[in-house]
């Protein structure tokens, strides 16, 4: 992938974690907690051995949730999707200084 390309992903990430925030303030939490999961999806294509327990523990809580979001009849609680969009957030921050410490991406400006 290009520079750009790269940018347009992580840019496409965070605007999935603004609509999260957004769905949850209004009480989707089944939807937002569906696009806090793709925003962290979309930065997994990017594997470089340098992500933590954690950020991998806090996709798979994020792909649960989303799971349940999307296919049970119980909807994740306000707290979990708080959690998981706070927890995606954080990868997606991971994987943008991953790929600015690589020189995949401009390091970010301001």
């Amino acid at each position: 992938m290009s520079r750009e390309e790269l940018a347009e992903l992580i840019e496409r990430a965070r605007r999935n974690l603004s609509a999260a925030r957004t769905l949850l303030r209004e009480g989707h939490n089944d939807i937002g907690v569906s696009r806090a999961y793709y925003a962290a999806f979309h930065e997994r294509l990017v594997r470089g051995g340098e992500f933590t327990i954690e950020h991998h523990e806090a996709l798979r809580r994020a792909f649960e949730d989303r799971h349940k979001g999307d296919y049970g009849t119980v909807f994740p609680t306000t707290a979990d999707v708080e959690r998981r969009i706070a927890e995606c957030c954080t990868f997606v921050d991971a994987v943008a200084a991953f790929l600015s410490r690589k020189a995949l991406l401009a390091p970010p400006t301001g």
